[in-house]
């Protein structure tokens, strides 16, 4: 996918803040210096690695409740 970090953690405060619908592990909040972690070490995959195939998603938020993820050829939408 493509969210930008700053997204990510952002999601992942609200889920730790979150009741159990968004939160059933209930886990705590990431620290910021994770996510910079797991940006600075991120590959992209590539098809040359042995996956079949390697799909681009890119991620748009249109309300602060819907979410859509666009892949070529398929639309899915979760709320």
């Amino acid at each position: 996918m493509t969210a930008p970090a700053k997204l990510c953690e952002h999601n992942d405060t609200v889920r730790a803040l979150s009741d159990s619908v968004f939160n059933p592990e209930k886990r705590a909040i990431l620290p910021h210096s994770a996510f910079a972690s797991f940006a600075s070490r991120f590959k992209e995959p590539k098809v040359q690695e042995g996956f079949q195939d390697v799909i681009r998603v890119e991620f748009q938020v249109l309300t602060p409740r819907v979410y859509i993820f666009l892949v070529p050829g398929l639309m899915g939408r979760w709320k």
